[in-house]
């Protein structure tokens, strides 16, 4: 154990000769604990500010992600809500199109019920004003036709929009050919044969 003191004891009298190697060899076992100060970079510059305040740069950045989180949210929440109305107006346009569409339908069938022919003989003027009622009713009954029509085929297409796509292979141009015909097909305006560049 001689030795062992003699060389304790010539290290600490070493360290003692030289102060900045003893304060190097302090800093090392200091690097476990926290350190008194940390970096933070802020629009560009890098800053050295005291430990105790990095909890609260922490907090409010953590602050700052969660309620840009929460906008997005809400945004996404608003465009839902929106779509929603749009859906529902145009549901409810729909709707109120269809009952006319059959209003018209039966007024119409009111009109076919008249003879004409002995209406123009009887009253000519109370004709002609029928007429140009049925004219326009029958105008009106095409438009709400075709109204109804567009809807529908709106509500086809979101509804094919909505609907996920399955994948498909790309199509073969020697399907449903002969063997022979296997052989060569046309791509654009040449023809490909197989085995041959």
């Amino acid at each position: 154990m001689d030795q062992d003191d003699r060389k304790a004891a010539d290290d600490i009298a070493r360290a003692e000769d030289q102060p900045g190697e003893a304060e190097a060899y302090e800093s090392e076992e200091g690097e476990g604990e926290a350190p008194d100060t940390f970096e933070l970079e802020l629009d560009g510059q890098v800053h050295t500010l005291p430990a105790a305040l990095k909890g609260a740069f922490l907090r409010q950045a953590d602050y700052t992600r969660k309620t840009q989180e929460l906008a997005e949210h809400r945004r996404a929440l608003e465009s839902e809500r929106m779509a929603v109305a749009e859906q529902a107006q145009a549901h409810d346009e729909a709707l109120s199109d269809r009952a006319h569409l059959a209003a018209l339908d039966q007024h119409l069938q009111d009109f076919a019920e008249l003879d004409w022919r002995r209406l123009a003989e009887v009253d000519p003027h109370r004709a002609e004003a029928l007429w140009a009622r049925f004219q326009h009713a029958s105008d009106l009954r095409n438009a709400y036709a075709h109204a109804v029509a567009r809807h529908a085929h709106g509500r086809r297409i979101d509804a094919a929009a909505r609907r996920p796509r399955r994948w498909r292979p790309p199509a073969r141009p020697w399907r449903g050919r002969s063997k022979a015909g296997a052989r060569s097909w046309r791509v654009g305006s040449s023809t490909m044969r197989a085995g041959t560049g």
